[in-house]
């Protein structure tokens, strides 16, 4: 678990964030900022498969052998309105549920983390949303 010697705000989010439910509302929270992650893992697959970082239409990510797997960081990405919706709805239950679940944590993960996906999505740096939309 925790040592003794942890920092006090540490040891109180280890033990608030140690139940599997609150586990699960976090990482529900953190969703987008790991798809964000997840579409770099798969451009640097594409970068290794076909030896130069991808840009926009050099390849169209179709002509990739992934199908598969963009088809479901596609899916992912356009789900990620609702996944924050979903995660709000898990911190509130939670909640209901306990009164020492981490309601207010879990959904200033859930706010940063939808507004990290946002301006990431609008400023694309590196042209990556623009490649993987394309």
């Amino acid at each position: 678990m925790v040592h003794t010697d942890a920092h006090p705000v540490v040891r109180v989010l280890v033990h608030r964030f140690a139940t599997p439910f609150a586990l699960i509302a976090v990482l529900v929270a953190a969703f987008p900022v790991l798809l964000i992650f997840d579409l770099f893992g798969f451009a640097l697959k594409a970068a290794v498969h076909l030896g130069h970082w991808p840009s926009y239409a050099n390849p169209d990510p179709k002509q990739l052998p992934w199908e598969v797997e963009l088809a479901a960081l596609r899916i992912a990405w356009m789900g990620i309105p609702w996944m924050s919706l979903g995660a709000i709805c898990l911190a509130m239950q939670g909640r209901l549920y306990s009164r020492k679940f981490p309601l207010w944590p879990t959904i200033l993960i859930t706010v940063l983390s939808f507004v990290v996906f946002l301006l990431y999505s609008r400023l694309d740096p590196g042209g990556m949303v623009a490649w993987f939309w394309d």
